[in-house]
């Protein structure tokens, strides 16, 4: 069987063992800076954390980088500030933003069009 690379980047990672472990590695650090090398994964996911990234274009860059060719990037947003409340959640959380469906959109194929890596961002 072969083994999946699997990566959890958190920021604050508290001391508990997470139901995962042993299944995969856990880095602590930022996706402006990943410590893989080029072409390093398959599939790229960020689930819930776009909303937290400082510089969506240099976090864009980095995640290209160490794409395959080919490879695949996955953002799962529950909020896209197109839903009544949506806003209400960057007054409750710090440092919070959140990125309407377009903007992302018009974003990726920007870095698709001009940054030239190889690599392909699939949106939907």
């Amino acid at each position: 069987m072969a083994k999946a690379k699997s990566v959890f980047f958190c920021t604050e990672c508290g001391n508990e063992t997470p139901k995962w472990a042993g299944r995969c590695a856990v880095w602590q650090g930022s996706v402006e800076q990943i410590i893989f090398a080029s072409g390093w994964f398959d599939a790229v996911t960020a689930f819930e954390t776009v909303y937290f990234w400082p510089d969506l274009p240099k976090s864009f860059r980095e995640i290209r980088r160490v794409l395959r060719p080919g490879g695949t990037l996955l953002i799962c947003n529950e909020c896209s500030g197109d839903a009544p409340g949506d806003e209400a959640w960057t007054k409750k959380i710090a440092g919070m933003r959140i990125y309407p469906a377009a903007e992302l959109q018009r974003l990726l194929e920007f870095m698709e069009k001009y940054c030239k890596t190889g690599s392909v961002l699939r949106t939907s």
